[in-house]
């Protein structure tokens, strides 16, 4: 039990440094770098760190058990990571950061339905009562039931769900990629392609041109550690462990997080639904642990829970 536990903080852990995006993000726009150029740079810094680390530690994460596996790690990288970022940042130009933010977690209901039909994952009553109390809770954080002037458009429908879709791919084929390689050899391999697809779309040349004239170089290092190598390699780490259902709905806590840092850094309101929205989402978490805390002493194999 307490080995799955640390598992689910990892993920705790992962959820927090995503929450801190952005507060970096913020500061970043300010030298004039476009969200496409910030993910690609994010994204090219921390494939070089963790190719350099993984050199330094064990070469052995580089080697694949046949070139076919790179299929599912593609997916896991274009389809999944670069689609959800990419996707994300049309959404936030849409209808503003707060309803994106909202729209991608919808990929708890996209997990829930590809991990049962992938994963073969059980689908039940308390799982589903889980998610629509996160769905719900994003949706408060986010402003939907509290904007005055609150305006939804076809457009920011379909990259919201879309972002919620391609977060949901790279949850669901990370853990079936987990069947067969380490979580670091996963996480490394999908740096190193979305780095190669997202330079496509960036530029490269230009914009790491841009960062050295900027002179932004190091807050864009820590910006890659805190918000791409660190949490990515807690998050994968923590669903070679963790039903990818429960793992979707434990990494909301990267919006209560990014809520607070609002309030903190920025001097956002506190306002009735954003306070209803944490409460909301702190809940299902706790009807997480109250589930798998019941699996646990049903479960014949002492520390081996289930989260159904």
């Amino acid at each position: 039990m307490k080995e799955s536990r640390l598992y689910v903080l990892f993920i705790l852990v992962a959820a927090f440094c995503w929450g801190t995006s952005g507060v970096f993000t913020k500061k970043i726009t300010l030298y004039g770098f476009t969200p496409i150029e910030m993910g690609f740079i994010k994204t090219f810094i921390a494939t070089l760190i963790l190719i350099a680390f993984f050199c330094r530690k064990d070469k052995s994460i580089f080697k694949l058990k046949n070139t076919g596996d790179l299929f599912d790690l593609a997916l896991i990288s274009i389809f999944g990571y670069s689609l959800y970022s990419i996707s994300y940042i049309f959404t936030a130009n849409e209808v503003g950061v707060g309803i994106a933010g909202a729209m991608l977690y919808t990929k708890t209901s996209f997990v829930l339905l590809f991990s049962a039909i992938i994963l073969r994952e059980k689908i039940t009553l308390i799982k589903i009562f889980i998610i629509l109390l996160t769905i719900l809770g994003c949706l408060s954080i986010s402003g939907v039931f509290s904007a005055g002037n609150f305006v939804f458009t076809p457009k920011g429908l379909f990259w919201g769900v879309t972002s919620g879709i391609g977060f949901s791919i790279y949850d669901v084929i990370g853990k079936r990629s987990l069947n067969k390689y380490s979580s670091e050899t996963v996480t490394l391999y999908t740096f190193m392609i979305a780095s190669a697809f997202m330079g496509v779309l960036a530029n490269p040349i230009t914009t790491v041109i841009k960062v050295f004239q900027t002179n932004t170089l190091p807050i864009m290092v820590l910006y890659a550690i805190v918000v791409s190598v660190i949490p990515y390699m807690l998050y994968v780490k923590g669903l070679s462990k963790v039903e990818v259902s429960v793992a979707a709905v434990i990494s909301t806590f990267e919006l209560m997080v990014a809520s607070v840092a609002g309030i903190i850094f920025y001097n956002e309101p506190i306002t009735f639904f954003k306070v209803l929205g944490i409460t909301l989402m702190i809940s299902a978490v706790c009807f997480l642990n109250i589930s798998s805390s019941r699996k646990a002493v049903k479960s014949t194999n002492i520390g081996e829970i289930d989260y159904d």
